[in-house]
């Protein structure tokens, strides 16, 4: 199949405001990501909006359907190493928006005894404005309205061990 061919039949599958984002070549399929135009990567609030799915094409048959995410072979994933906790706030502070995986990793840097497999904390509310953070631990509650005060997040303290965080930094 040549790479013309291919390009063609994705371009059938896009919508107006859709681009490729990446091309794999796995056991005979091509898997295509997509992405809105819009798309702002590393950021948050394009994932609660969702997508349309990625397409996968038969090389065999020239066959080319859009797929669920989970059908996606997790072995093209590619996974990414922790950043520290200085790379998690620069790239906050450059996206002036807090994810929720800056809350995960943070937590993965701090994380010496354990508490990302425990009941030390939990996310009880989730939206594009907010995140709530109910803790069991006080030193891990603690680090972690530190580690908002370092980035510049405004906080709320809701109630003994609860946490709301506005996601979106104040201009500075």
């Amino acid at each position: 199949m040549e790479e013309e061919e291919i390009d063609n039949l994705i371009k059938i599958m896009l919508d107006d405001n859709e681009v490729v984002l990446k091309k794999y070549f796995h056991e005979g399929s091509i898997y295509v990501d997509t992405v809105s135009k819009d798309f702002v990567p590393d950021d948050d609030r394009y994932a609660t909006v969702g997508g349309r799915g990625p397409l996968r094409i038969s090389i065999s048959n020239k066959t080319i359907e859009r797929i669920h995410y989970l059908d996606f072979p997790s072995e093209l994933i590619e996974e990414k190493p922790t950043p520290s906790i200085e790379e998690i706030i620069e790239k906050a502070a450059n996206r002036r928006y807090i994810n929720e995986k800056d809350i995960v990793d943070f937590l993965l840097n701090v994380d010496e005894n354990g508490h990302s497999n425990d009941e030390s904390y939990h996310i009880n509310e989730f939206d594009r404005e907010l995140i709530g953070l109910e803790f069991n631990n006080k030193e891990l509650e603690n680090r972690f309205r530190d580690f908002f005060n370092r980035i510049g997040v405004k906080f709320l303290i809701d109630k003994p061990s609860k946490i709301l965080i506005e996601r979106e930094l104040p201009d500075s």
